[in-house]
């Protein structure tokens, strides 16, 4: 049966249309992509622009979620804000044959590119939770008991059965959290104040490793790393900064001292890392240690302590 000039010009037209369809992606690359503006997506997903190559298709159990009734409602949230960029693995991507009976084209060749929000989204948090495990064990191991550290008291402790205080959290100037239990306090602290604590204690609770204070533990010893007495005044020439014992500061050189250690804690609280410039300048030598380095300070309140206690 002959085709008719109006069913041939159709079929050229199909045809032309489907040569002209390309897919630039692979199955097992991470790509993004951008929620289509259209009127109403499929009852099962939604459709994303793929830049480049023909829509995509997002299935709902694909989206983003830790659960049926999340990834519903990612859903229509996606659909509210058309243009949403996600990063999606890409499942599928292939180009369908057209289906043609009879010489007629039933169905042109189509795209069919089928993406998953959830793999990426998950991935990256498998990714980031095993990041923070190892730099959390990193610095666990620069910890050794009897070190001292700078510390910021961040809550209270209350026991939950009776209501009483039996200490306080702190935040080690390492970024670690510690416990400092009432009977190794010197004094009452509160929140927000900074003290000194030294690590009594590590104890290992599953994949947590929970650190305990005190403000009572011996100082640490300075003989043969220093000719300087605590509370003196020196000029240091500021070296590049780093990180002693997981603390981030600037190793210093010091007349009289074979390691010194100038931690971001003991500087005042508007410098970065960054804005303090290298070279010389004037500080002040506690009776603590950083790993093996003196430490440092230019903290008026702590100088005015160290000076009072060496009068």
């Amino acid at each position: 049966m002959s085709q008719s000039k109006s069913q041939q010009s159709a079929a050229a037209k199909a045809s032309a249309k489907s040569s002209a369809m390309s897919i630039n992606i692979r199955a097992g690359e991470t790509i993004g992509v951008f929620v289509t503006n259209i009127a109403k997506h499929p009852d099962g997903g939604i459709i994303v622009n793929v830049p480049g190559n023909p829509r995509g298709f997002i299935p709902t159990s694909l989206l983003a979620g830790k659960n049926n009734a999340a990834k519903a409602a990612r859903r229509e949230h996606l659909m509210a804000n058309p243009g949403t960029r996600l990063d999606v693995l890409v499942v599928k991507a292939q180009l369908v044959a057209a289906k043609v009976e009879d010489g007629k084209t039933i169905k042109g060749e189509r795209a069919r590119i089928i993406l998953n929000e959830d793999y990426v989204t998950y991935g990256r948090m498998v990714k980031a939770r095993k990041e923070a495990a190892a730099a959390l064990l990193a610095t666990v191991a620069t910890l050794n008991v009897g070190a001292w550290m700078m510390a910021t008291v961040t809550s209270i402790a209350f026991s939950q059965g009776s209501g009483q205080c039996f200490g306080a959290f702190v935040e080690l100037e390492n970024g670690l959290p510690a416990l400092l239990h009432k009977s190794e306090m010197l004094a009452p602290v509160e929140i927000g104040e900074k003290i000194y604590v030294a690590i009594r204690a590590l104890r290992q609770d599953g994949d947590e490793t929970k650190v305990s204070v005190s403000q009572k533990a011996a100082e640490d010893k300075l003989e043969g790393l220093t000719t300087l007495q605590p509370g003196a005044q020196c000029t240091g020439v500021l070296q590049a900064a780093s990180f002693v014992s997981g603390i981030e500061g600037w190793p210093v050189l010091v007349d009289g001292c074979l390691k010194a250690f100038l931690p971001l804690s003991e500087v005042d609280d508007s410098v970065t890392r960054r804005s303090l410039p290298l070279g010389s300048l004037d500080v002040v030598v506690m009776p603590l240690l950083v790993g093996d380095h003196v430490r440092l300070t230019r903290r008026p309140a702590v100088i005015a302590v160290l000076r009072r206690a060496a009068c």
